[in-house]
């Protein structure tokens, strides 16, 4: 939850215009006529604008506004965002409240027809970001013309609440993990969640008690815990090229796409119970495995930039980082040229997309 700063400003509405040229002409009449009624009908004239710009402000005057937001949703995805409005005032209500976005004046988010005092109304504004990436919430402005909407006076809100876009994770065909190659000659055992029996270790705060072993815990007079042993077949490192390459057509609607492909493999896999690793040019995230590693990778690749030349091979870069360990690689381009192809390191080849993703 984050509470918004405030600026405010009023403006004359076009009702409000017609009403103050009413009034000077009604001056006037009533300077070269002289006649009382006159003087009566600018007073009534005046007063409008008068009480509709009171009211405004002070229909604004007390208010508090948050903003509550999810940390991160997928890239197209429309996402609610809880505003909350809250009168601080003791005893005078706010009317006819408004609020919309600032880019978008005139199709308000919500509206609030009376807020009483010491409550708080609170309503869900839908948004939607195209692109992935990191980005501010839009800032919003509520809006009073209480009571006759002569004059209106609004508030812009800001705050510093981001939303991490992650890419689109799509549907994978099942035969694509058939086309990835492992590193080594053949699996080994390593430490790890498995099914066999590796070793004993100390308990750490967080391990699963099911796993511990009592009767030698029993006479080794401390918890131990057991440690399995795993198929490395099922470790895997998803490698992104994120060279900037301008010879490509399109450049960077491929490598959206790349990014995407990269996600959906990397998410499939991670649902599957493998281990996977990912590496671009210029980052590198250690192998993991299960929820909290889906949103680790997903918020590296809602992060990654194209790097300009000069740009080190991520497929050579992914060999020496890998180096010693017998896992499998999936290599994702977002360069037509190099799909089908064997990498520089020859240890697998870059896929093709549309032997990957479903339609």
């Amino acid at each position: 939850m984050s509470l918004l700063r405030w600026s405010d400003r009023s403006r004359l509405r076009l009702p409000g215009g017609l009403f103050l040229l009413a009034a000077t002409l009604t001056l006037l009449a009533a300077w070269n006529t002289g006649v009382n009624l006159y003087y009566i009908i600018l007073g009534a004239l005046v007063s409008f604008p008068v009480v509709s710009f009171i009211g405004s402000r002070w229909s604004l005057r007390g208010l508090s506004v948050k903003r509550e937001a999810p940390r991160a949703v997928h890239r197209g995805n429309t996402f609610p965002v809880t505003v909350r409005v809250r009168n601080h005032k003791r005893w005078l209500p706010a009317m006819s409240l408004r609020v919309e976005r600032t880019k978008h004046p005139g199709q308000p988010e919500g509206y609030i027809l009376s807020l009483p005092p010491q409550k708080e109304a609170t309503f869900l504004a839908k948004m939607e970001f195209e692109r992935r990436g990191v980005y501010r919430l839009p800032a919003l402005e509520i809006a009073s013309g209480f009571p006759f909407g002569l004059i209106e006076h609004r508030k812009s809100l800001t705050d510093n609440a981001e939303v991490v876009v992650y890419p689109r994770v799509r549907a994978v065909r099942p035969a694509a993990f058939e086309q990835v190659h492992s590193g080594g000659a053949s699996p080994r055992r390593s430490k790890g969640e498995g099914d066999e029996f590796f070793s004993l270790r100390d308990y750490t705060p967080g391990d699963d008690l099911r796993r511990v072993s009592w009767r030698a815990s029993a006479r080794a007079g401390k918890l131990l815990v057991k440690q399995l042993a795993r198929d490395t077949s099922r470790y895997v490192a998803c490698v992104l090229d994120n060279r900037l390459d301008g010879t490509v057509t399109d450049f960077d609607e491929l490598f959206e796409e790349s990014v995407e492909l990269a996600a959906s493999l990397a998410v499939t896999l991670l649902q599957r119970h493998h281990s996977v690793s990912l590496i671009t040019v210029d980052d590198y995230l250690p192998l993991g495995e299960g929820p909290s590693h889906v949103v680790k990778t997903l918020d590296m690749l809602a992060r990654v930039k194209p790097v300009p030349p000069p740009a080190a091979d991520p497929f050579l870069l992914a060999t020496d980082q890998e180096e010693g360990r017998r896992l499998r690689f999936i290599c994702v381009s977002p360069n037509p040229m190099l799909w089908g192809n064997a990498t520089a390191a020859g240890n697998t080849r870059v896929l093709n997309p549309s032997e990957v993703l479903h339609a």
